[in-house]
């Protein structure tokens, strides 16, 4: 099925709980704003989203950025099990590989 909905809800709750954590200045407007434009589906998260999302499935992300050739890395100081790799063409995000940290 499709779990966008839930991940944008996921994202709205996460931010609605630590709101000293994610002001104005970093969501670019306010948080009830932010809330309901993140649980729209045709708003596109980006790094703030992807922080939130490898923090709650325990798992570091990498952004293969084919634009600016470079790799964007979310959760990489948590020695999280898995790494899951997604490319950014400049507009959307799709998965590319997730690979076992753990020798395993």
């Amino acid at each position: 099925g499709n779990v966008a909905p839930y991940m944008r809800q996921l994202v709205a709750e996460t931010i609605r709980a630590a709101k000293d954590q994610y002001d104005e200045a970093i969501l670019g407007k306010p948080i009830d704003e932010y809330c309901a434009w993140i649980q729209d589906d045709k708003s596109w998260g980006g790094a703030i989203e992807l922080a939130i999302l490898s923090n709650y499935y325990g798992m570091e992300i990498a952004v293969v950025d084919t634009i600016n050739a470079i790799i964007n890395r979310f959760g990489e100081d948590q020695s999280y099990p898995h790494r899951v790799f997604l490319m950014f063409d400049g507009i959307h995000y799709d998965p590319l590989y997730m690979e076992s940290l753990d020798g395993g």
